[in-house]
């Protein structure tokens, strides 16, 4: 008996994790999750709509942005549907339970979106850093194949690094749990090796990397000359751009170019991402053990889901083409002394028709057709095909 106990002590050992039931369902970090989950939800998906709509721009960058906020979308639902429905689902069909068990509950679903769109941001920085100092000698690959590498690139990524989460549950006996306290040595090494792999490359490499390409940003802005900054965001638009829309977006150059984005990206990546890898790295130490439904693992989910809400807010207020639809992007000044030469009543309504000559004078651009249509469209929030002069006034308020 007592060679058998030590034969089995010899290739078993003690896990890093343990997995506590949440009894106090929901809590304040609970409600706080579901809050900014759904938030998450309506922020990527009006982004990404806005993202299908660009018929112009650097065809690599609009990718990979819609890579990023797409694969955030389907990597908030998911995190919502895990925080609404905290039980385990089982059916009476066996090899059902089995893959919910290996794909969901192993959180390997919970990862994998999450990975998807962070790596998509790593490549669209690190394209956005070379494009602007001219780097091209450093890509390696082919500008034809760009795109291609790019995409294969980021889905291979997410799964090698999402794909020993599988290894997290018990499947013995017909059952789907937490792993045990112990469990095979060889498996116990690859968790091991996975943990701090998966360290190095979310938190050290990827955030390394993001760090590095804002300092390339901020480098270019104070280098290059503002007449000479060249930003391609700048080009992202819904139709084709104008002579005076081009001239009008020249204000998005030095400290307000859309390039600038990658620097809170940068900040806001490597604090909440770095929370919760850092518990698992230190849990895989020694230093303590990572309690799945534990409170720290439940905050640094809720820092991923603030991330999840950050980047589609910075995207939004930065890209010249989402401030335009935002209402943001407006020469208030310009519209101000403009209506100065008006004389209408206040309650009447414009006509569209009648609404080019003012915009004739609003925008005063050698494409007074398309700009009217622009800002006309601003204003006609209920899509009435009429404006009134007082919400016109208003807006230069």
């Amino acid at each position: 008996m007592s060679v058998t106990r030590s034969v089995a002590d010899s290739v078993n050992s003690e896990t890093f994790w343990k997995c506590v039931p949440q009894t106090d369902w929901p809590d304040f970090i609970d409600i706080t999750s579901l809050i900014l989950e759904i938030t998450a939800i309506i922020l990527n998906a009006f982004t990404g709509y806005l993202l299908l709509q660009l018929k112009e721009g650097n065809l690599i960058v609009i990718v990979l942005l819609r890579t990023v906020i797409f694969n955030s979308v389907i990597d908030a639902i998911i995190k919502f549907i895990s925080d609404i429905v905290p039980f385990k689902a089982n059916s009476s069909i066996a090899v059902l339970n089995y893959i919910l068990c290996v794909v969901w509950d192993s959180r390997f679903l919970f990862w994998l979106f999450n990975t998807f769109a962070v790596s998509g941001l790593a490549l669209f920085s690190i394209d956005r850093a070379l494009s602007l100092l001219n780097k091209d000698s450093f890509r390696f690959v082919p500008a034809e194949s760009r795109l291609r590498t790019y995409q294969i690139s980021i889905y291979l990524y997410g799964l090698f690094l999402t794909i020993p989460q599988v290894i997290s549950v018990n499947l013995e006996n017909g059952t789907c749990t937490c792993a045990p306290t112990t469990i095979n040595v060889p498996v116990l090494a690859l968790v091991y090796a996975h943990v701090f792999i998966r360290y190095f490359l979310l938190v050290v490499l990827q955030g390394g990397v993001l760090c590095i390409c804002a300092g390339a940003v901020i480098k270019w802005v104070k280098q290059t000359p503002v007449k000479q900054q060249l930003d391609e965001l700048n080009s992202l638009h819904f139709d084709i751009l104008s002579t005076a829309e081009l001239k009008r977006r020249e204000g998005s150059r030095s400290w307000k170019t859309p390039s600038l984005c990658i620097i809170p990206i940068a900040l806001f990546y490597v604090t909440n991402f770095g929370f919760d890898a850092g518990y698992q790295f230190i849990s895989g130490v020694g230093l303590t053990t990572y309690v799945i439904g534990g409170k720290i693992q439940r905050i640094g989910t809720l820092l991923l889901i603030v991330f999840s809400n950050t980047v589609p807010i910075i995207l939004l207020f930065m890209l010249p083409a989402a401030l335009l639809v935002l209402g943001f992007d407006i020469n208030l000044k310009e519209y101000a002394d403009t209506f100065q030469g008006i004389n209408l009543e206040l309650v009447e309504k414009i006509p569209f028709k009648d609404f080019f000559e003012i915009a004739k004078k609003l925008l005063g651009s050698q494409d007074p057709i398309t700009q009217a249509v622009r800002a006309f469209k601003l204003f006609d929030a209920d899509y009435s095909g009429k404006i009134s002069f007082q919400e016109l006034r208003q807006a230069t308020r």
